[in-house]
């Protein structure tokens, strides 16, 4: 790619002149001479800077056909520092903290048992966030819920996640004076007496949760808004309430972590969730895959299924 490629590239992603020549450290004159030097070029007018700056589709086709011209030879680097040297590498990879903590402690002790010399670099965000930065070249591959089916990506699909009702048995006792041993489901009238423990952020799972409450035929009237599973899992763990969980956050350990606090914790299914999460591996369709991504790829797969279990 050539520099006045790259220049554009950065002015895309900044959405501006100014902004792109502080991030380029170059001038601004400089920066517009070099925009100017590629629209003769390419005989078409890449931007518009008025009434606010935006790419023109010109501009949109040039920076699409870029960044798989970033991805290729991104791609022609690790193949070259593969076929030198097979033992070292390195991969970018996406994935949500609260995810991580299911499934990457085992991925990584068998990883590295078979590649111990690869870096690896992780990165969380939310799904779209990563979308962006696998189109750009920063990610190798990401763990993505309901990742959209783009041209450019190759989707993996891992599962389906239902959601949970989770809560302590001692709190279900007391709140519905009822053996927990003996409820098989949690009805709408077992929920109206509950606390109900609910993510603060609208996050997608949150957003379902909401169309699952809006369609009750009670407002609950007690509920403490707080972001983190594992915090919500404490809460519920002391008989604070009740909190919704994707299926994939019972595993590793939180429930007999919370067990360990202060009793028992049940887990119900939501039957009228029936929008599940739709959960992916990602990764670029026009990227080299080294020996080792495959590896780790096998390896993560394994274990994302096995979370669901």
């Amino acid at each position: 790619m050539q520099t006045a490629e790259k220049y554009f590239m950065t002015v895309a992603e900044e959405k501006g002149i100014s902004s792109a020549a502080r991030v380029l450290y170059i001038t601004q004159q400089s920066l517009s001479e070099q925009m100017q030097k590629l629209e003769q070029l390419y005989g078409s007018k890449l931007f518009l800077r008025k009434p606010r700056f935006q790419l023109t589709q010109e501009g949109e086709a040039l920076y699409r056909t870029l960044q798989k011209v970033r991805i290729l030879e991104d791609g022609l680097q690790t193949e070259l520092t593969e076929i030198r040297d097979k033992q070292h590498g390195l991969l970018n990879i996406g994935i949500h903290s609260v995810r991580a903590r299911c499934i990457l402690p085992e991925t990584l002790v068998r990883f590295r048992a078979l590649c111990p010399n690869v870096k690896l670099n992780f990165y969380s965000h939310d799904t779209s966030d990563f979308e962006k930065m696998l189109l750009n070249g920063d990610l190798d591959l990401f763990f993505g819920i309901n990742a959209r089916d783009l041209p450019e990506f190759r989707r993996i699909r891992i599962a389906s996640e239902a959601a949970f009702l989770v809560v302590s048995a001692d709190y279900l006792e007391r709140t519905l004076d009822r053996d927990p041993a003996e409820i098989g489901i949690i009805t709408r009238e077992d929920l109206q007496k509950m606390t109900l423990i609910l993510n603060q952020q609208a996050t997608n799972f949150r957003l379902r949760i909401n169309e699952y409450l809006e369609g009750l035929t009670f407002a609950p009237e007690q509920i403490i808004s707080v972001d983190g599973y594992y915090v919500q899992m404490e809460l519920a763990s002391r008989q604070l309430g009740a909190c919704f969980c994707p299926q994939q956050m019972l595993r590793n350990a939180l429930l007999p972590r919370a067990s360990r606090i202060s009793g028992r914790l049940l887990s119900f299914p939501i039957p009228e969730i029936t929008d599940s999460n739709e959960l992916y591996l990602v990764t670029h369709r026009h990227a080299y895959q080294s020996g080792y991504m495959k590896t780790f790829l096998e390896i993560l797969i394994e274990e994302c299924r096995r979370s669901m279990e």
